[in-house]
């Protein structure tokens, strides 16, 4: 049987939620990196790396580029690249939020200069 093709509602709030929480994640690493002083270690005694990644580390990686179209599927494979460029790369909270909304092409780079 083949898997259940989900409306473009479905889809948009998916994406609507995954980019929120995403956003919800940045803001928060943003405010416990402020509350440590820059000392490089987060609220949750965890340490953070503040090197990061350059934009060019990223790109070598290669990672998927997402225009809208691609469907559900798509969109979950566009996740779960970022996700893998992200730990190889070993990208900031505040990194990983630039360097994915560089990967949105057409209809979701639009959608996401509107929301944003």
């Amino acid at each position: 049987m083949p898997p259940r093709r989900l409306r473009k509602k479905s889809v948009k709030k998916l994406v609507e939620r995954c980019v929120a929480q995403a956003i919800e994640e940045y803001e928060k690493t943003r405010a416990d990196s402020i509350n440590a002083g820059g000392s490089g270690s987060a609220s949750t005694g965890g340490s953070v790396d503040l090197q990061g990644c350059s934009y060019k580390t990223f790109m070598n990686c290669k990672p998927h580029c997402f225009n809208g179209t691609e469907g559900v599927v798509g969109l979950k494979r566009w996740f779960e690249k970022m996700d893998q460029v992200f730990e190889i790369c070993k990208c900031t909270e505040d990194d990983k939020v630039k360097f994915a909304m560089c990967t949105l092409e057409g209809r979701a780079l639009t959608w996401w200069n509107g929301n944003v």
